[in-house]
């Protein structure tokens, strides 16, 4: 089994909406699971109310996600790392270099923090996500990565 790492700050937006669609495109996939870590996490938080109505709007429960720092055994347990913005890119390369295989969720821009941004804002980024999701499950169903 192959593990995919959704990686932005806290962990309790981009990373987990990342983790949670990714398995539930995989949930009838033995090949891949996802997990989720925030640069700067604080381990045990929970994710907002906001994502959570979010996902649940397409049939996942994120109720029970908590927070989980980026560590050097997390890197070196998974097999892809995929990071929300070229910052969180960065520091993944220069703080663990052990990373196997380092990218972005969307090669295009960066998904940027939709901490306190508007209603509009937050679906647009999380369906952002959502296609940078689909693409990078896609690219690894086809052997692409």
């Amino acid at each position: 089994m192959k593990t995919v790492l959704f990686v932005c700050t806290s962990n309790v937006m981009r990373s987990v909406i990342g983790e949670y669609l990714f398995n539930d495109l995989a949930k009838n996939d033995s090949q891949f699971v996802a997990k989720s870590a925030g640069t700067h996490a604080y381990a045990g938080d929970t994710t907002t109310p906001r994502i959570i109505r979010l996902l649940a709007n397409d049939g996942i429960d994120a109720e029970h996600h908590r927070s989980t720092p980026l560590s050097h055994y997390l890197v070196e347990s998974v097999d892809y790392i995929f990071a929300a913005t070229q910052q969180h890119l960065d520091f993944i390369k220069s703080h663990y270099p052990e990373a196997k295989h380092v990218e972005l969720f969307n090669t295009k821009a960066d998904i940027l923090n939709p901490a306190f941004q508007s209603t509009d804002l937050l679906e647009n980024c999380y369906h952002s996500i959502k296609k940078s999701v689909e693409n990078i499950y896609q690219r690894l169903q086809n052997g692409e990565l």
